[in-house]
């Protein structure tokens, strides 16, 4: 999962009959100082567009040494600002880099760093079935905690609220500083399949929570997209002055 500010798309390249590999990984961002991330695997380098157009370009071969592992279905995280990126590791933790220099600013050695929201100051890091942490953006420190069971999801709905579950029955719906802001029974996500249906993707909009999610059976081994609104009365009137997510300014500029 990723920021709702990012648009990842990939692009491969045949080295041999039906062999493809990934050779360009594309981030757009729709707010902050950075237009688009560019992952070239060919040069081995990042490269950072800005929203003045100017580029700037950071060869990556030394972060295999850090086992900085490069992962494309995270895109590349970046603060508002424009002056750190983030990579998440599936072994080896949470690292932070500085843009201009490509230097090592924090590292957080937790294992199974996955989802990642960032704001101005601070971010959210899920690593998996453990706990989420919120982490102060500057010096790395960590701020507080949520504990996760196992398998619970982490989905952003803004980068200010997230939905994290299903835990004992219900989703919980958090904001940025892991304040609860609501209890969610479980049934409510989609009443007829509850038991097995994993939320994929959640929006405000102007009738309550849109949730987008996989209900799937174990007997037939088959899933199904199903979507649901959860009504402003079930997400609590916390969040009855939210409406639909602005559009993406960056984007709609480039096309």
């Amino acid at each position: 999962m990723i920021s709702k500010e990012m648009i990842i798309s990939k692009h491969y390249k045949e080295t041999a009959p039906n062999v493809n590999v990934l050779d360009r990984v594309t981030v757009l961002y729709c707010n902050g100082n950075i237009r688009q991330v560019v992952l070239d695997a060919e040069k081995n380098a990042l490269q950072f567009q800005f929203i003045n157009n100017s580029v700037h370009e950071i060869d990556v071969s030394a972060f295999v040494e850090l086992d900085a592992v490069f992962l494309s279905q995270f895109g590349v995280s970046v603060t508002e600002d424009g002056t750190r990126f983030f990579i998440q590791s599936w072994e080896s933790g949470l690292f932070c880099f500085d843009i201009q220099t490509g230097a090592l600013c924090w590292h957080h050695g937790r294992k199974r760093a996955y989802n990642l929201v960032v704001n101005k100051t601070e971010l959210l890091c899920q690593f998996h079935d453990e706990c989420i942490l919120l982490i102060d953006i500057n010096s790395g420190d960590i701020m507080d905690s949520y504990p996760l069971s196992c398998n619970s999801v982490f989905v952003p709905i803004t980068n200010n609220y997230i939905i994290v579950g299903p835990k004992r029955n219900r989703y919980i719906v958090m904001d940025a500083k892991l304040s609860v802001k609501a209890k969610i029974p479980v049934k409510e996500f989609n009443p007829n399949f509850y038991e097995n249906y994993i939320v994929q993707k959640a929006d405000f909009t102007s009738n309550g929570i849109k949730i987008s999610g996989v209900e799937y059976s174990n007997k037939s081994l088959t899933t199904a997209i199903r979507e649901n609104t959860l009504p402003r009365l079930i997400a609590s009137s916390t969040f009855a002055r939210f409406i639909e997510m602005p559009k993406c300014k960056h984007l709609m500029e480039s096309n």
